[in-house]
C-alpha cells in the first residue's frame, strides 16, 4: 500500500471529530491503518528552550495494522496554535510500498523537507493516491559530522555497530546542538541500501522494543526522556 496521512488539530476533522484529528488521508485508507498512524502522531515535549527544529521527530518504522505490518515514514512537528489558541503540531505520515522500500534512502527521505507539510489550511478532505517516490540517496563519504561533533569519522560506524546488534532498538546520545539528521545520514549510509530499510531510524528517543523492527534514533543529550533511561 503507497498512501498519506496528516493529523493535527482542527475544529473538525475527517471523521467528523474536533481537537487532535486526521485531516486528511489517502481515499481507501481501511479503518485499522486510520487508526494505527493516529496513534503514533504524538509529539513529546522538548527541553527548556528547544527550538521547533530541535523538537521535531523524524522517524521510519514499522506499524502494525489489521493484521499487516507497514513501513511509515513520519515527520512531526509544532505548527503554532489552534483554533483554541493551544500549541499545535502535525504528524504527516507515508506508508511506503515494495519498490520504494527497494530504492529509496530512509533517511534521504526523511531530509527531503519539501515533501513534508509544515501545516494545515482548508477543510478536511481524501487525497489522491500519492506517486511513487522516486530513487532517492545519499552518496557514502567521510562522516564530517561525526567528525566534527567527536573528533574522528569512524565514530560513526563505531556506533552503527554498538547500536546494530541491539535486538529491540538503541539510542545515540550527541552533544547538545549537534544536527542529528545530517549524523544520522551519516550513519545509515555506511549500510548497503537492502540493510538500510530492515532498522527504523528517528531524531528523537522511541522507547526500544515499541515497533517490530528495531529503532536506532540519534537523540539530543538534553532530551527529557533520558534522565529515566538507565533502568531501560
Amino acid at each position: 500500500m503507497r498512501a498519506e496521512l496528516l493529523h493535527t488539530s482542527l475544529p473538525r476533522g475527517l471523521d467528523g471529530g474536533t481537537g487532535f484529528c486526521v485531516a486528511a488521508c489517502t481515499g481507501g485508507m481501511p479503518a485499522a491503518t486510520r487508526e494505527a498512524l493516529a496513534a503514533i502522531s504524538g509529539l513529546p515535549e522538548g527541553w527548556p528552550g528547544c527550538s521547533d527544529w530541535e523538537r521535531t521527530l523524524r522517524v521510519t518504522r514499522q506499524v502494525s495494522c489489521g493484521g499487516t505490518t507497514h513501513w511509515v515514514a513520519t515527520v512531526t512537528r509544532p505548527c503554532g496554535v489552534d483554533h483554541t489558541g493551544r500549541g499545535n503540531r502535525i504528524a504527516h505520515h507515508r506508508v511506503l510500498d515494495a519498490a520504494e522500500l527497494e530504492r529509496c534512502d530512509p533517511v534521504a527521505l526523511l531530509s527531503d523537507h519539501e515533501r513534508w507539510q509544515a501545516g494545515w489550511k482548508g477543510e478536511p478532505r481524501e487525497l489522491e493516491v500519492p506517486s511513487v517516490i522516486e530513487p532517492m540517496s545519499r552518496p557514502s563519504g567521510p562522516a564530517e559530522g561525526w567528525a566534527a561533533v567527536f573528533g574522528d569519522a569512524g565514530a560513526a560506524a563505531e556506533a552503527l555497530e554498538r547500536a546494530w546488534r541491539s535486538g529491540v532498538g538503541a539510542w545515540v546520545v550527541v552533544p547538545a546542538g549537534s544536527d542529528r539528521l545530517a549524523m544520522l545520514a551519516e550513519m545509515v549510509s555506511l549500510l548497503p541500501m537492502p540493510k538500510r530499510w530492515s532498522r527504523g531510524w528517528a531524531t528523537r528517543p522511541l522507547r526500544p522494543g515499541a515497533t517490530a523492527a528495531p529503532v536506532i534514533a540519534v537523540v539530543d543529550e538534553r532530551e527529557p526522556e533520558l534522565r529515566g533511561a538507565a533502568s531501560h
